[in-house]
């Protein structure tokens, strides 16, 4: 397998990211599924928001400069900037 392949874990039907990415990464149109946060007043802000491990999150929108970016957790819709995105990591589905 190459280095730049994903590689992806398969359990109970469902596919496993094994290396996470980093939200900022994550391009228009595209899911993950949130597995952790780098800091802990911006995990503490965002649970009250829904955005909480194991949450699928899908990025609608950037601007130009990718800041902010727009991202919807279940019904709601949240603007995020670039800063806070790079320290949420996600696994793409």
């Amino acid at each position: 397998m190459h280095h730049s392949e994903i590689q992806m874990l398969f359990f109970n039907g469902l596919a496993v990211n094994l290396h996470p990415v980093k939200l900022s990464e994550l391009t228009i149109g595209k899911s993950a599924r949130i597995v952790s946060f780098s800091n802990e007043k911006l995990k503490l802000r965002l649970f009250d928001l829904g955005c909480i491990p194991g949450e699928i999150i899908v990025l609608e929108h950037q601007t130009p400069m990718n800041d902010p970016m727009i991202i919807r957790v279940n019904q709601t819709r949240l603007a995020l900037r670039l800063s806070n995105a790079s320290e949420i990591e996600v696994e793409l589905c």
